[in-house]
């Protein structure tokens, strides 16, 4: 119960900050690595890859997560990501897609996803949460390098 706590106060501040963003103008990368924790206590790797789009701000993406455990799971997710129009250099996006877990629990999942893109000076960084809707009804907390 306290991680489904943790997860909507996290998400909760996303949408926050997606709906306080004044507009921008760049166009978003969404390519990169990152590490995390699946269900708030397992450790995780993964990458994101971006296969273009419907516009410069709705994204499809991949993301590839191996999930540590003593048998690992491995993730293969495919999103829609909007990027709202940004100034800041904090820029949110939220969105949502499906995915097939390879592991002992198997099947496809639909998910909600949302981040942000920031820099740490010149390092391309991002956060984000991903909430899985079925097997196995997860949250996974993630940090990046975009590239």
């Amino acid at each position: 119960m306290k991680q489904k706590k943790i997860a909507f106060f996290c998400g909760a501040l996303i949408v926050t900050i997606c709906s306080i963003a004044p507009p921008a103008q760049a166009q978003v990368r969404t390519n990169g690595a990152k590490f995390g924790f699946f269900d708030l206590s397992r450790p995780a790797v993964g990458i994101a890859r971006e296969f273009g789009g419907l516009s410069p701000r709705l994204r499809f993406n991949f993301d590839g997560d191996l999930v540590f455990q003593s048998d690992h799971w491995l993730f293969a997710d495919f999103s829609l990501k909007y990027f709202p129009r940004t100034h800041a250099e904090a820029a949110p996006y939220f969105g949502g897609g499906a995915g097939v877990n390879i592991g002992d629990i198997g099947g496809v999942a639909a998910h909600f996803v949302a981040g942000l893109n920031f820099r740490l000076e010149h390092i391309r960084m991002f956060a984000e949460i991903k909430a899985h809707l079925d097997k196995p009804d997860a949250v996974s907390l993630w940090v990046g390098l975009r590239y």
